[in-house]
């Protein structure tokens, strides 16, 4: 079930500035494209600039916020399950993977508006979801109750099997996100600066340095990868292909979205800190910060629009959703 959402109302951080003379081009500023939602939004993704899905929580307690970008207009959809949704994976064209509370897994095919919810573990949450076809997918999360709740899960084309974690993983309370360039190139972050990484034979822990909670991993390849978090301050480790380098910058709060595009990785964090990576390098933004709120996922589509989402993600509750977009073809207002 679907309904088609009215915009009426633009809002922007700031109007597109003029040029002017000088050596360095000047971006547009930042777009609102929606704030102030009841449900945080968590997860952002696509297939083009026309075709943009983002899911969030179940605040209300009414159903998760599920909204989509088809170039036109958005919509809001039911996908057919309670509880806070955290990440979507697109593994095809009318295709779209959600995990969420209660060990859910939604597969949800919008044209007929139809889904499946596999539960796992309802214990579990799974924050993080990725695949390198539909047959060879992975849910990542843990019960949070527990002090070794980690769970990590795949998916074969058949069924969901728990997979065996190395001892580093398997005792702490979860894993958070999971990404990888193919089959046998798959990593997964978590709780105590834990990584561990799928070589398509064996699961093995990689050093980190760090024993802060690592909360999104994301890569151009094998030899190119971040992972990002924090405690406080965050984290930003990068992955050279033979070890992890702490390139956090100074005086942030806590990183917890990392996407690539053409131009390298976007990092995004709380306080609406958006950052760039110049090789293992990171730079702020020259826009500054996209939002007052916390940002949880970045997503940059074929055409270079940063799509970015968050809400109050510190306080009681995931509430405050909001969408900005970076860009010269920002969507038109988001009002569910």
């Amino acid at each position: 079930m679907k309904w088609t959402v009215v915009a009426f109302l633009v809002g922007c951080t700031g109007d597109k500035t003029e040029e002017h003379s000088g050596p360095t081009p000047v971006e547009a500023q930042w777009t609102e494209v929606g704030a102030g939602f009841p449900s945080a939004l968590l997860s952002v993704t696509g297939t083009s600039a026309d075709d943009v899905w983002s899911v969030g929580s179940d605040a209300a307690g009414t159903g998760p916020l599920v909204v989509h970008w088809d170039g036109a207009a958005w919509t809001v959809e039911d996908v057919g399950s309670p509880g806070d949704l955290w990440w979507s994976w697109l593994p095809g064209p009318d295709a779209v993977w959600i995990v969420g509370a209660g060990g859910r897994i939604v597969r949800y095919t919008p044209s007929a508006g139809t889904s499946t919810v596999d539960v796992t573990d309802p214990a579990v949450t799974f924050f993080g979801l990725w695949g390198s076809s539909p047959t060879d997918v992975y849910a990542v999360g843990g019960n949070l109750v527990e002090v070794d709740g980690a769970a990590v899960y795949h998916y074969d084309g058949t069924a969901w099997t728990e997979v065996v974690l190395p001892a580093e993983a398997a005792g702490q309370r979860a894993m958070y996100k999971v990404w990888g360039s193919g089959p046998d190139d798959v990593w997964v972050c978590g709780v105590g600066g834990v990584v561990i990484h799928w070589d398509g034979v064996a699961w093995t822990s990689i050093p980190t340095g760090s024993t802060v909670p690592l909360f999104t991993v994301a890569g151009s390849g094998p030899d190119d990868v971040w992972v990002v978090g924090g405690a406080g301050n965050g984290v930003a480790l990068h992955w050279d292909g033979a070890a992890f380098t702490d390139q956090s910058p100074e005086f942030v709060e806590i990183l917890q979205g990392v996407n690539f595009g053409d131009d390298g990785a976007s990092i995004v964090g709380w306080g609406g800190r958006v950052f760039t990576a110049d090789g293992d390098t990171l730079t702020e933004d020259p826009r500054g910060r996209a939002t007052a709120e916390d940002l949880h996922a970045v997503w940059i589509d074929p055409d270079g629009g940063s799509w970015m989402v968050g809400g109050n993600l510190g306080g009681v509750g995931l509430t405050d959703g909001t969408l900005v977009y970076g860009g010269d073809a920002p969507p038109a207002p988001l009002v569910p």
